[in-house]
């Protein structure tokens, strides 16, 4: 179920904040303002810290939206309008460790104007699965 979700990171935390405003605000910022439709659920996760806000686990109806919404996200427009918040995919702790190996041989790939993608803990270039090691 995590490929329907997204983390947003960087938006501060208050004292009984509504995730559900927080995060339809972010969404409408970016030009979905008719996006109530798309979002089932929105918390905060992890233990609360006094020097870091903690993530927003967002959950959406659709994974078309979902990419639609990260790279508007990624968008230098969109870097801009969220103002240090950042929208990236939620990946469980092993995927996200092989993500981090992955990232030199993403851009490395991407450079070379390469389809990139990563899913499911795999890499795919040009659509054919790269070993991570």
């Amino acid at each position: 179920s995590r490929d329907f979700n997204i983390r947003i990171l960087g938006v501060n935390e208050t004292q009984g904040e509504d995730c559900l405003g927080i995060t339809m605000n972010l969404f409408s910022s970016l030009g979905f303002e008719d996006a109530g439709a798309e979002l089932e659920n929105a918390h905060r996760t992890g233990k609360k810290r006094d020097d870091k806000p903690r993530h927003i686990i967002a959950k959406l109806y659709s994974r078309p939206f979902k990419r639609k919404l990260i790279q508007a996200s990624r968008s230098e427009e969109g870097k801009a309008t969220l103002g240090g918040a950042r929208i990236v995919e939620d990946f469980s702790p092993t995927d996200f460790e092989v993500r981090k190996k992955a990232l030199p041989l993403m851009k490395m790939a991407y450079d070379e104007g390469k389809k990139v993608r990563f899913t499911r803990g795999k890499l795919l270039v040009d659509g054919r699965e790269i070993a991570v090691v």
